[in-house]
């Protein structure tokens, strides 16, 4: 699900809209109704495609697929909790889970730092104030830095054989390194 900023028409009630369009609601996380919107006239998924024919004319055409993706505009609400699509005659078709796109759980306690008094008025009602975005990323990279740096190991990390293999590794960088500078000495 993308949420994208834009300007979006919905009402406070779905009068105009009904037995004319699909029509839907948003439902809060305590069961209020924050707005209604229009959908389209169907909620139908159209494939179309051009081909060639054997002569090389074009062919081709739509179809309706019984399953697939749906755009569908909807106003966002920081408290959203989910949408309902109805059909024209007002029978419920579809659910829409925003939860994870919401700000404001409205759950009465101020979950920091994802809501503030800015985004969810309704749990932090103490003015709490807003967290900047640039302090919530740098904290979050604080903390995989800190995660990062105790991953680095250590000799005891390795054990005896990973210890063992490392003398012998760097024993024979060592005489590769002698054998090397011997052989270079002699060659001037």
């Amino acid at each position: 699900m993308d949420v994208g900023l834009g300007d979006f028409e919905y009402l406070s009630d779905y009068k105009i809209w009904e037995n004319k369009f699909y029509n839907g609601r948003l439902t809060s996380f305590k069961e209020i109704p924050l707005g209604f919107f229009s959908v389209t006239n169907s909620l139908a998924i159209v494939q179309c495609r051009d081909t060639f024919d054997k002569d090389g004319n074009m062919a081709g055409g739509c179809s309706e697929l019984p399953e697939g993706e749906l755009t569908i505009q909807l106003p966002y609400f920081p408290n959203g909790k989910y949408a309902d699509i109805f059909d024209l005659s007002g029978k419920k078709v579809l659910t829409i889970d925003l939860s994870s796109k919401a700000t404001c759980n409205e759950n009465d306690r101020c979950d920091r730092p994802v809501e503030d008094s800015e985004n969810c008025p309704q749990d932090c009602k103490k003015n709490e104030p807003k967290i900047d975005p640039v302090v919530v990323q740098l904290s979050a990279n604080n903390q995989v830095a800190a995660q990062e740096a105790e991953k680095k190991i250590s000799l005891a990390d390795l054990g005896w054989r990973g210890v063992a293999i490392l003398i012998v590794l760097l024993a024979g960088g060592g005489v590769g390194y002698y054998v090397y500078r011997r052989n270079r000495i002699y060659q001037e």
